[in-house]
């Protein structure tokens, strides 16, 4: 299955005025990839593997939603 948001690519960069994202403004990710999956997973409980390492200092993807559980596997290993 293929999630797609609403509006595409193009409409949200006219929305921001034609700013990239950027690991500042990250509103490519949260538009066009979290929103659509939290919509797609509904009341479902679902868990989430986030890959990032344990050497990064971030903590990525952490649902607001309850029925999503966010793990960590390369944090928890050490890798």
């Amino acid at each position: 299955m293929r999630l797609n948001a609403k509006a595409g690519f193009d409409h949200w960069l006219d929305v921001f005025g034609g700013y990239l994202p950027s690991p500042q403004m990250r509103w490519c990710t949260r538009l066009l990839k979290l929103k659509p999956f939290e919509d797609y997973v509904g009341e479902e409980d679902v868990i989430s593997y986030v890959g990032i390492r344990a050497d990064e200092d971030r903590s990525g993807y952490i649902s607001t939603k309850s029925n999503i559980k966010a793990v960590f596997p390369l944090k928890r290993s050490g890798y």
